[in-house]
């Protein structure tokens, strides 16, 4: 039978497996299978147990299940406003920036280990960023955006197919 897969949630609800899509992955809210979701990757929109169905030459597993609860109550300026897209993406993604006052600063793509794998410049007043994933194998990355003082202002995810 396959591995139990393992499932874990990043800081922005999205939880993500490291299984390759190839053996067959299924996400599950509360037990049922949630429609088109089998990706390595689920942004998660709802309270609920999820997990991962795995199924490999007719045979299943499933994770254990992970109680993920949806709240708003992080503070609204708390994170800069972002959206990072096509995602998944091939080659190129596109980093939208909605933060008042355009500043430079520092976009890095990073494994989910931490290593980092590209770097570039984030040009004052650009609110639109072209980020190549050329030279990146399929997989999972953190895209995070740092200020011209070196805080973190944006911490993304990006699935590369």
């Amino acid at each position: 039978s396959p591995p139990t897969p393992g499932i874990f949630l990043s800081n922005d609800n999205f939880l993500y497996t490291n299984i390759p899509v190839s053996t067959g992955l299924q996400w599950l809210l509360n037990g049922e299978p949630i429609p088109g979701a089998n990706s390595q990757v689920l942004e998660v929109s709802e309270t609920g147990s999820y997990s991962l169905q795995v199924a490999w030459e007719e045979c299943t597993s499933i994770s254990n299940e992970l109680y993920v609860v949806i709240s708003s109550t992080e503070e609204p300026n708390q994170q800069e406003k972002y959206r990072l897209f096509p995602n998944p993406a091939t080659d190129m993604a596109y980093l939208r920036l909605d933060i008042p006052e355009p500043r430079a600063g520092l976009v890095r793509i990073s494994s989910l280990e931490g290593k980092l794998l590209s770097s570039q410049a984030l040009r004052a007043g650009q609110e639109l960023q072209e980020l190549s994933l050329v030279s990146l194998p399929a997989g999972f990355y953190l895209v995070d955006v740092f200020d011209g003082n070196g805080s973190r202002i944006v911490a993304g995810r990006i699935v590369k197919q």
